[in-house]
């Protein structure tokens, strides 16, 4: 029973994470199309190569992003 558990743990964390990832990658293009800087993102998540490092640097582009929407309103 105990690794039954511990695979359903690995399996539930597996699907937040996954679906976090989708959610914040698709939040990502959605602001960089809005404001037109798709290619300089792409480039900055092409330079990273770990998908961790790749998750960090896309969170924060979007926090940038989020910093310069809250400025102009």
């Amino acid at each position: 029973m105990r690794h039954h558990s511990r695979l359903f743990r690995w399996v539930c964390r597996f699907i937040k994470y996954f679906f976090l990832l989708s959610f914040g990658l698709a939040v990502f293009c959605v602001l960089a199309s809005l404001f037109e800087a798709a290619g300089f993102a792409l480039w900055v998540l092409h330079l990273v190569t770990d998908w961790w490092l790749r998750l960090a640097a896309s969170a924060l582009i979007f926090l940038g992003f989020a910093a310069m929407i809250e400025s102009i309103g």
